[in-house]
Order: structure tokens, then C-alpha cells, then sequence
């Protein structure tokens, strides 16, 4: 919606100037994917989730450790184990993989969960990034998604990266 706002804007601004005017607006395209990807704040949230749910990640890496080494074991000693034991032992494997499973898509659900929310406030800052930018150098118009074609001297995607690592 706010996209189509902004492309309706243009039509406007575009089909009511004079010849005059039309010269003189400033435009600029912003690369969303690449000012998501490489804009400082999106590194600083990347390393915050990743801080966030490193202890996660390594039990679940030591989960995975126990059940290989439990698999090697049994591989390794089936033979010399009674029944019961190597019962025993299968049960135990299956129920730490059914664990280990339900562990996983959880933190994975929580983890996705998390990065959307941060997603939310990342959006949030880079629409000031932009907005700064756009008043520090004039722009009258700076458009992002929804635009068909574009040439190269519009985008400005570079230069608002360069912008906002300077704040």
C-alpha cells in the first residue's frame, strides 16, 4: 500500500509539472535487498541474534554429539550386547532424536520468530536512514520497490550506505 502511495505520487508530481519543474526534481531508487544486506544495522542485528541464540545452538550441537556417539557405540558393540541392552539402547537413541527434533524446530520457530521482530525494528530505523538522507541532499522523491526500470544514475543505494556508516 504505501509503496503504491509512493509510485501514485510520482505519477502525480510528474503529470502536474511544468516543463520547468519537472527539471528540477531530484530522484533517487534504493536496492532494498542490498541496503538490507549491507547496512550497519543489519550487521549489528545479524550479530545480536546469532549472540542471542549461540547457547542454543551449542546444546543442540552437544545433543547431536551424545546421539552420534550413542549410534557409533551401538554400531560398534551390537554384537556383544544382550537383547535388553541392545533394546535399551535403541529406545534411548530414538528417544533423544525425537528430542533432539522437537528442540531444533523450536528454536528454529523462535529463532525466525525473533528475526522478524528485529526485522520490524530495522525497517523502522533504515525508513529515518532514508529520510535523512533525502533531506541532506535534497532528494525530492527516493523510490525502493515496485519500480520497473531504472538507470543506473537514480540509484542511490551506494551513497546512502556510505550515509549512514558516517552516523
Amino acid at each position: 500500500m504505501h509503496k503504491s502511495i509512493l509510485v501514485i505520487g510520482a505519477a502525480f508530481a510528474f503529470a502536474f509539472a511544468t516543463p520547468g519543474q519537472a527539471a528540477e526534481l531530484k530522484i533517487g531508487v534504493i536496492n532494498s535487498q542490498q541496503l538490507i544486506a549491507e547496512s550497519p544495522q543489519a550487521a549489528a542485528l545479524s550479530k545480536k541474534l546469532e549472540e542471542e541464540f549461540a547457547p542454543e545452538r551449542r546444546e543442540l550441537l552437544a545433543q547431536q554429539n551424545e546421539i552420534q556417539s550413542l549410534q557409533e557405540k551401538y554400531q560398534r558393540d551390537a554384537e556383544v550386547m544382550s537383547e535388553s541392552e541392545r533394546s535399551s539402547m535403541q529406545e534411548r537413541i530414538r528417544d533423544l532424536g525425537r528430542d533432539f527434533q522437537y528442540r531444533q524446530r523450536t528454536i528454529s520457530e523462535d529463532f525466525q520468530r525473533r528475526q522478524r521482530e528485529e526485522l520490524a525494528t530495522l525497517q523502522g530505523q533504515l525508513q529515518q536512514a532514508i529520510n535523512a538522507f533525502a533531506e541532506a541532499e535534497g532528494y525530492d522523491l527516493i523510490l525502493w520497490e515496485g519500480v520497473a526500470y531504472r538507470g543506473d544514475a537514480f540509484d542511490v543505494t551506494h551513497e546512502l550506505l556510505a550515509h549512514m556508516k558516517q552516523k
